[in-house]
């Protein structure tokens, strides 16, 4: 009997690399996407590379009524996977509340909501796997979009504490720290080709790091050294920096 992935927000290049190795071990399928044109799309493009038929579903993670209820009438996958996130416009960002508050609930909130919903089904379940991409840039506060990193270092705080709740049930808690990737949601970005990887690099990784029953993988490698030093910069010099 094959095993089911949901992914949320399948849209996401990460995701789609997530999900062609997913397809290789006969997973069962299914995406969300926050609109229906969108998810049509994904799916549509999914089957012309692959020749795999994947489930989808809308979910608009802005719709905190209707993430919180999204699993009320279905089964828990084996794998969950949560690869939705939003910038916001960082430019306006410090300025708006409307801005800010679209960035905390799509990148910490709403994944919160999902996951609460979903932690006495995996504890009876007794296994399974919750795989979740948050950011290096939630390991520091940063001038330029601090309102993402806090909200960032939010989930990387939650999910800490629901491993903490799942191991004993034999549920294992994946927390992606993603540095520079190539996706449309940093494409504005000039990224050094040193420290940057690529999506299909990522999602591979992120995969044999599931299989693994790994708990916190910084991608691409490189990041673990970046922000082991930058974690170590003292706040009273941190604060000068502009970045």
């Amino acid at each position: 009997m094959s095993k089911s992935l949901l992914v949320i927000g399948g849209s996401s290049e990460i995701a789609h690399s997530f999900i062609k190795m997913a397809a290789l071990k006969d997973y069962s399928i299914t995406i969300t996407c926050r609109n229906e044109e969108t998810l049509s799309n994904t799916c549509s493009n999914f089957y012309k590379e692959t020749g795999r038929i994947i489930n989808g579903a809308v979910l608009d993670l802005t719709d905190l009524e209707k993430v919180s209820t999204f699993f009320d009438d279905r089964e828990i996958p084996d794998v969950l996977f949560i690869a939705a996130g939003t910038l916001g416009d960082v430019k306006v960002c410090q300025y708006e509340l409307k801005n800010q508050l679209e960035i905390i609930n799509v990148n910490y909130t709403a994944v919160a909501a999902l996951l609460a919903s979903v932690t006495d089904k995996y504890k009876a379940k007794g296994d399974g796997h919750i795989v979740v991409i948050s950011s290096v840039a939630g390991d520091r506060g940063y001038y330029s979009n601090y309102v993402y990193c806090s909200a960032k270092a939010a989930v990387s705080t939650y999910l800490s504490g629901l491993r903490a709740m799942l191991y004993p049930h034999g549920v294992n808690v994946l927390d992606i720290k993603c540095g520079l990737v190539e996706t449309k949601l940093n494409a504005h970005r000039k990224k050094p080709k040193l420290i940057t990887a690529s999506p299909d690099y990522v999602g591979m990784q992120i995969f044999a790091s599931m299989q693994k029953r790994h708990t916190v993988v910084y991608t691409p490698l490189i990041w673990y050294f970046i922000m082991g030093f930058v974690k170590m910069i003292p706040e009273c010099i941190f604060k000068r920096i502009k970045i």
